[in-house]
């Protein structure tokens, strides 16, 4: 494809664009509706209702309590939900101890507000036990109040649905996903310690403050992070200074300047998460692993484990204009192709998400011990290069040892059209 390589960029070249265009436009998918159709939704307003769930599993509550936040075309308590094709992606949360989940309001609003259904368990105050059990009993709830005639009927994605807690739900969520019940990926704010970090398979994100008086950092969340190697996919703890508390973290105290940032912060990373792997966004890792989240003052530490590398764009693909693209993945080769969109190509390295006959090799670097690697496609000024569309895929090493020395595909490639 004519590409220019150096150091830190790669240029497309004009002209060889122009030859292939024809080609890579009857080959490529629609990529500007499919990057649409995955984006998060805005709504202006949402609604709330408090539901019970019959708990089928005989352990735990019998009626599994919830205050449930949801997209709406109107505002208040028990508005009608929106309607959409699939469901929306569904995030179930656990309290902290002597609370429920009711108290926790900006965390249901700001999921609902972004296009989630967000269930906040209110049952279990008291009990560690049975919060845990209602946790587990939650999931297959869900499905069946997604299948019935009520609020919540075909507005749960059940392919996407993710866990997290904070303080006693934190220590739950890991006790939950480790027994695998059906939860995609989960999140813990600092989580009291629990055993059973060693069993997670699937992504796991840990935040904590080393202000947080009540459960420190180190016999928890990063006790869990060391114990937890069987995740597949992504691992990481995200350890913030002093100014991060036990209560700041969850949203608990809002009084101060610094509250309300660390609690920004705090939620940037649990949506930029849940982005990643309820929506498929793979835009959302810059406010998990990108620069983005870097540049927070107050991180102290963000530990990384990338058993699957990932890659993301940062930028719009524009004429005379730099793609800005980033790499993700453990200290070794890092390398970047193009090409059109393919169906899906098993390979040893991963799945090909490319289509082979197209697929260029556009640069390669080493990617440094942040595990992050910057690169720019650097697309020249010619307004015949606009409504071009191509896809990206990553290729880095990964915490596996298999199949071939650790390096693997990204799970997700980056789809663009050039804009003028």
């Amino acid at each position: 494809m004519g590409l220019r390589m150096n150091m830190y960029e790669t240029r497309l070249s004009a002209s060889s664009m122009r030859t292939r265009r024809a080609y890579l436009r009857l080959r490529f998918l629609t990529v500007a509706t499919l990057s649409a159709a995955l984006a998060p939704t805005l709504p202006a307003q949402y609604g709330f209702a408090d539901l019970g769930f019959p708990n089928t599993t005989g352990r735990g509550s019998s009626n599994l309590q919830c205050r449930v936040y949801y997209p709406s075309a109107q505002s208040g308590q028990n508005a009608p939900i929106l309607e959409r094709k699939g469901g929306f992606p569904t995030v179930v949360f656990l309290h902290g101890f002597l609370t429920l989940g009711r108290e926790y309001p900006a965390i249901g609003e700001a999921f609902a507000a972004a296009g989630y259904v967000c269930v906040l368990s209110d049952t279990a105050r008291f009990s560690n036990v049975t919060q845990r059990d209602d946790g587990v009993a939650l999931y297959p709830a869900l499905l069946t109040a997604n299948a019935g005639s009520g609020l919540l009927a075909g507005a749960i994605d059940p392919g996407r649905i993710g866990l997290f807690g904070y303080s006693m739900g934190g220590g739950n969520t890991l006790e939950i996903l480790s027994q695998n019940v059906g939860y995609v990926c989960g999140l813990c704010m600092a989580p009291v310690a629990s055993p059973s970090a060693s069993k997670i398979t699937v992504p796991l994100a840990l935040i904590h403050g080393e202000g947080d008086t009540i459960v420190p950092w180190e016999p928890s969340s990063q006790a869990a992070y060391d114990a937890a190697t069987l995740v597949r996919g992504l691992r990481l703890f995200y350890r913030m200074n002093a100014d991060c508390t036990h209560l700041n973290v969850a949203s608990l105290a809002s009084s101060s300047t610094r509250d309300r940032e660390v609690w920004e912060r705090v939620l940037r990373v649990t949506m930029g998460f849940f982005g990643r792997f309820l929506r498929d966004d793979s835009a959302s890792l810059e406010r998990v692993l990108g620069n983005d989240a870097r540049s927070e003052a107050r991180l102290r530490a963000l530990q990384v484990t990338m058993q699957t590398p990932e890659l993301w764009s940062r930028s719009e693909a524009r004429i005379g204009t730099d793609f800005q693209i980033s790499l993700a993945g453990e200290v070794g080769v890092g390398a970047l192709f193009l090409g059109a969109p393919g169906s899906g190509i098993a390979t040893p390295f991963g799945e090909l998400l490319l289509d082979a006959a197209s697929v260029v090799f556009v640069r390669a670097d080493a990617i440094p011990t942040s595990k992050l690697l910057p690169m720019f496609l650097s697309i020249p000024s010619d307004r015949a290069l606009i409504s071009t569309e191509f896809a990206l895929q990553g290729f880095a090493q990964s915490s596996d040892v298999a199949p071939v020395r650790g390096l693997k595909l990204s799970a997700i490639r980056v789809r663009a059209t050039v804009k003028g």
